[in-house]
């Protein structure tokens, strides 16, 4: 018997497929021209959120003297202030917004609930076994094939 798909069905997904590509072609030859104008000092807020992370990685061991309170609380002043520092350039504002589109798509997500989760740990759990006895029962089968073969067994 077998399943049957009507005939359009593949006919439209594949017209859909090539259209979209034609879409995105588009788009990305369209924007491939285009540059984006960076301020004069893109770079320099790169580099100074680098050295600022640098130097409060570096200062946590130099002042290694101090008390381990202070010295993990000025690393995390420091590396905080790298992270502002650097979210206020181009590369940075990019990276940001693509982290709130990222937990924006995690929000999307339908997870399974605990029920389904405790189920699909047990259907796990049980496969692993059944597949240790089998390969067992195999290796068995092999080990006693090889005995046969070799004369070391009865």
């Amino acid at each position: 018997m077998g399943v049957r798909i009507s005939l359009p069905l593949p006919y439209f997904t594949a017209y859909y497929l090539i259209g979209r590509l034609r879409i995105y072609r588009k788009e990305t030859m369209s924007q491939k021209n285009v540059k984006v104008p960076e301020g004069r000092f893109e770079a320099l807020k790169n580099y100074t959120a680098l050295i600022i992370l640098l130097a409060s990685i570096i200062g946590y061991y130099i002042y290694g003297e101090a008390h381990a309170v202070l010295r993990v609380l000025g690393m995390l002043v420091g590396v905080g202030v790298s992270i502002f520092v650097f979210s206020r350039s181009a590369k940075g504002r990019g990276w940001f917004k693509y982290l709130s589109n990222t937990k924006k798509e995690v929000s999307l997500v339908v997870w399974p609930t605990r029920q389904e989760t405790i189920q699909m740990t047990l259907i796990v759990f049980v496969a692993v076994i059944i597949m240790s006895i089998f390969l067992w029962l195999v290796d068995m089968f092999f080990l006693w094939g090889v005995q046969v073969l070799t004369g070391q067994g009865g």
